[in-house]
């Protein structure tokens, strides 16, 4: 039985109180422990996959930062940043990868979020899979015409293919902006009524609300100062 949406964004939104506001390393890392385990339980091999390239990203984005923190202010400033950006990435994969669309959107409106970002997530969400296909279809492409042998054909391929994206792009926002217009779409996408919470959800809120408090706890318990 799925949980509730709104059960889990209160359950992220704590997490991410919790990890972001703690002086010490090892709650946030605990954090990020216990998201990433129940996405590869709840998501299995998808979900690891999807965790895989979450961390991925991190790492590229958040890496080099780190990496001069560390060097300027010392290793445990750094593992600190590290593990708060670990805890918010693997706790935000977990949210994603256990709650539908339909379920997020309804949740998010729910909550008072303005609904032209609540709009914009879900239109955001649709185009990942169509420039994802548009993406892979260009660059296997190129691959095929030997585009990615060297380093001046690469940055040459690089750039027709982030060309061919952009106005792949552009052209699919105008046709979508016109299927809207024909069907009706005025600025406001119809309402949803949201399901009334269950047991379980009681049972997930406790779950996570013991975890957490075991995960603040962690730096005492350890006797790690």
């Amino acid at each position: 039985m799925r949980s509730d949406a709104r059960v889990k964004i209160a359950i992220l939104l704590a997490a991410l109180l919790l990890g972001l506001g703690s002086h010490h390393a090892l709650t946030p890392l605990a954090i990020a422990l216990l998201s990433a385990a129940s996405v590869i339980v709840t998501a299995g091999r998808a979900g690891a996959r999807k965790l895989a390239g979450v961390l991925a990203g991190v790492a590229f984005t958040a890496g080099l930062p780190v990496a001069l923190l560390a060097w300027t202010q010392g290793p445990w400033p750094a593992l600190l940043v590290a593990a708060r950006v670990l805890a918010a990435a693997c706790a935000g994969t977990l949210l994603l990868t256990s709650t539908t669309l339909p379920e997020l959107s309804r949740a998010l409106t729910w909550l008072r979020v303005p609904r032209a970002l609540v709009e914009l997530v879900g239109l955001a969400h649709r185009q990942v899979t169509v420039f994802r296909d548009v993406l892979e279809t260009a660059h296997d492409a190129q691959r095929l015409r030997l585009g990615w042998t060297g380093l001046s054909r690469s940055l040459r391929s690089l750039g027709v293919l982030a060309g061919f994206v952009f106005g792949r792009a552009i052209d699919h926002a105008e046709v979508l902006s016109s299927a809207m217009a024909l069907r009706g779409y005025r600025g406001q996408w119809p309402e949803a009524a949201p399901s009334r919470l269950r047991p379980g959800d009681a049972r997930l809120a406790i779950l996570a609300a013991a975890a957490l408090l075991a995960c603040a706890w962690l730096p005492s318990l350890t006797g790690v100062s």
